[in-house]
């Protein structure tokens, strides 16, 4: 044993790069260009071979009529590219790097002589992307590991270009990062993990591995018709082992004394406190953080099946001036692995997973003070709050193939899963004050679950015949996603006393337990081509269809306090249904003609998705029940008793308070998008 932790941790000592990534849905990029002879005369029929760490075996195609070559569906990582013709010297190409959604451009000259003579030439980066239009970043291995801040999802989004924040992460002390967004979109984000749609993951408090990912993909407009909405996507490819053993260790620590603090003597002069013992400058700081992701990767057999695992410890805590008793804490745990089998020299299978635990001993949830209550209640103690413990798991399998050299086709299955209960710290009857912000007693008692199923794919056609040259691209995804609410008690005694300002002024009395459910189903195909009319100038031309259907499994309440029969709901099938279509439609221009102009303009129309939130708003079965009364305290004993509620203010459960009309449509946006990008060398290029 002793001897198999040593060889572990020196295989991941001596091998300081990662190990490399498998292709995953979309994203992916593209190899293209042009070979000539020495006369710039167009070389049909010359053979064109990619290798690289990222793909466990070389891929050949042959150029067309026009001297032409197009190798898509790479999955990011370095290449090198061998030009052979007969009667000319093989070229190869070096150092050509391939991102998600990016073309990189390497054309080839070729010179007459023995087949045998190689010429090697190390090929210039490319920066600018001549033909894709959309507006995206891609973070390479070495920029992931290079990155300041706090290993996360927020501190990506802090580095992209165009991305806008509400938070930003600073030693671990805004996770999950808040409303982001790009072009003035702050919502409809969608994170997906190898292909498989992870929206969702900031409620549910499932976190992603940093130290798995080899590339990440962010978009923030002009998107393709891959995409449903608009707004900020992100694409995460993970490591996938490779034809040697590597991996790598990351720790970092952060004591709070190398903090600075920003509770300034005014402040404090204004009654700024700190809590019991506590100096009102340390109220509202970072108090510990620390990491710990290791992972390792390599082969069962070479070029046939690779294996990568990787964990991942997290533990902060930060000091937040509205609960001064002890630190707010979130430990994280993630663990995930993935097998790459090569079944034939064009085809592959892929498995992943990845699970997680998050643990929050004190959540800061408040019902009667508004949207944001967590951010602006005050809890006094400990028993105000609730502990969190919350599991996620996301995982595919995946099948992909490259038919000859003008077709690739891929497909895969996978879910996410992710439960949230919260268990209260007290059981002392509840009170919230709207006008002091002060929250104390018990809080609830549930469980919040998310499951998504899906499966998606696309064909990938590459053909010459007419007029330029085309890619297209024809897709589809089908996808159920489950909301699940299970609640055990909304407060001590299922009562909220609500006070303003110390005044009793209303009692909400909760029916539970309670399990509320509801769903939606969404289909989608979508087809674009990549036209390329001439060497300068490239059309993407592509439409969505989109159909959408909300549903209500069966489900019953009680018996209950104001049910005192057991109520059973029958299934709707259909809530409501969309059908849905967008076009989409982008052009690229070389200015220059050398590849280092590029006028981009898109037309794009979205429609903005209608999400399992709609449907609770309808579903009788509400999550939880509860009924609002005016309430006043007439006996003066500082709590509820039977009787004393007046006037029904409101109710939820047993009814619909809401109805969809039939004829309610989705929002629709349509975006304009024109940018010029100009490579001006040393892998530097300026985009306005």
């Amino acid at each position: 044993m002793t001897r198999a932790v040593w060889l572990w941790i020196a295989l991941m000592a001596g091998a300081p790069s990662a190990v490399a990534a498998q292709v995953v849905g979309g994203a992916t990029g593209t190899i293209a260009g042009t070979v000539t002879d020495a006369t710039s005369a167009a070389l049909a029929g010359a053979s064109v071979t990619v290798t690289g760490p990222a793909i466990m075996r070389p891929r050949t195609v042959v150029t067309d009529a026009r001297g032409h070559y197009q190798i898509v569906a790479l999955p990011p990582g370095d290449y090198a590219i061998e030009f052979r013709h007969t009667g000319f010297r093989t070229a190869t190409r070096t150092g050509v790097v391939v991102g998600v959604d990016f073309t990189a451009g390497v054309d080839a000259e070729l010179d007459v002589g023995p087949i045998e003579t190689a010429v090697a030439v190390s090929a210039r980066p490319p920066v600018v992307d001549p033909s894709l239009t959309s507006l995206s970043f891609s973070f390479d291995p070495q920029m992931l590991a290079s990155l300041p801040g706090a290993r996360s999802m927020g501190s990506l989004l802090a580095a992209a270009p165009g991305v806008f924040l509400t938070r930003f992460d600073v030693g671990g002390n805004a996770s999950p990062p808040g409303v982001y967004g790009a072009l003035g979109i702050n919502s409809l984000n969608r994170p997906t993990v190898e292909g498989i749609n992870v929206s969702g993951i900031a409620p549910t408090g499932f976190a992603l591995d940093f130290g798995s990912f080899d590339t990440v993909w962010v978009g923030t407009g002009a998107h393709t018709a891959e995409w449903y909405s608009p707004g900020v996507h992100m694409q995460f490819v993970i490591k996938s082992g490779g034809n040697r053993y590597a991996g790598t260790i990351y720790a970092d620590y952060e004591p709070r004394d190398w903090q600075s603090v920003n509770i300034d003597a005014a402040q404090i002069a204004r009654g700024a406190a700190g809590g019991a013992a506590l100096p009102p400058a340390e109220a509202n700081r970072v108090w510990s953080d620390r990491d710990l992701d290791a992972d390792i990767g390599g082969y069962v057999r070479r070029d046939r099946l690779w294996w990568y695992a990787s964990v991942r410890d997290q533990d902060a805590a930060i000091r937040a001036v509205n609960f001064p008793i002890v630190p707010l804490r979130t430990q994280i745990t993630s663990y995930g692995g993935k097998l790459t089998w090569s079944l034939r020299p064009s085809q592959r299978a892929v498995l992943y997973g990845q699970g997680g635990r998050n643990h929050q001993p004190y959540r800061l949830d408040a019902f009667a003070i508004g949207g944001v209550g967590a951010a602006t209640a005050i809890h006094e103690s400990v028993e105000s709050t609730s502990e969190q413990v919350a599991r996620g798991r996301v995982w595919k399998a995946e099948w992909n193939a490259a038919i000859g050299s003008r077709f690739y086709v891929d497909a895969r299955i996978g879910e996410f899963d992710a439960d949230r209960p919260e268990r209260p710290r007290g059981q002392a009857p509840r009170f919230e004050d709207i006008g002091t912000q002060i929250v104390c007693g018990g809080s609830r008692d549930l469980v919040q679950s998310l499951n998504r199923t899906q499966a998606n794919g696309s064909i990938n056609v590459l053909a010459d015949d007419g007029p330029g040259r085309h890619h297209v691209k024809v897709g589809w995804e089908i996808s159920q996603t489950m909301a699940t609410d299970d609640w055990a008690a909304a407060s001590p005694g299922d009562v909220l006393h609500v006070l303003r300002n110390a005044r009793p002024t209303e009692v909400v009395l909760f029916e539970s337990p309670s399990r509320s459910q509801t769903g939606q189903r969404s289909y989608a195909l979508f087809v674009s081509d990549g036209w390329q009319i001439t060497d300068r100038l490239t059309l993407h031309l592509g439409g969505r269809l989109d159909r959408h259907r909300l549903f209500l499994p069966a489900q019953a309440h009680g018996p209950a306090r104001f049910n005192p029969m057991r109520e059973v709901f029958a299934p709707v099938d259909a809530v409501i249904d969309w059908n849905l279509f967008v076009p989409r439609l982008s052009a690229a221009f070389d200015v220059t003609g050398d590849g280092r102009t590029i006028a981009k303009l898109s037309v794009n129309q979205y429609h903005t998705g209608p999400g399992v939130e709609l449907a609770a708003a309808v579903n009788p079965n509400a999550a939880p029940w509860w009924r609002r009364y005016a309430w006043s305290d007439p006996n003066r004993n500082g709590v509820w008793d039977a009787g004393e509620e007046g006037t029904e203010l409101a109710r939820r459960g047993g009814l619909s308070t809401e109805r969809l009309d039939p004829a309610l449509e989705l929002p629709r946006l349509t975006e304009i998008a024109a940018s010029v990008e100009r490579d001006v060398g040393h892998g530097l290029a300026l985009r306005a």
